[in-house]
């Protein structure tokens, strides 16, 4: 599952890397969607995001939100952008 599949869950849920290095049904593969299972649940209960979910939540924005992007691209000059992101 890659991060566009991730995008079309429509439940609380989490990503957890690494799992391509344990097979299903193995005690560590079971433990970690154990604890993927419990913090989405945290996160529902306590209306939170974590990075994933903000990503998530902006495309979203922007895709589905009319003149979001219009707005956002009229606000920020590309200038501004590429200072912002640069690593």
């Amino acid at each position: 599952m890659g991060f566009e599949a991730v995008d079309k869950i429509d439940r609380p849920a989490v990503t957890i890397f690494g799992s391509a290095r344990v097979r299903e049904g193995e005690p560590s593969y079971e433990q970690a969607r154990d604890v993927a299972r419990r913090f989405a649940e945290r996160k529902a209960q306590m209306n939170a995001m974590d990075f994933d979910d903000l990503l998530l939540n902006w495309k979203r924005l922007l895709i589905e939100v009319p003149g979001a992007r219009e707005s956002i691209s009229s606000t920020y000059s590309k200038k501004t952008a590429s200072r912002c992101c640069r690593l």
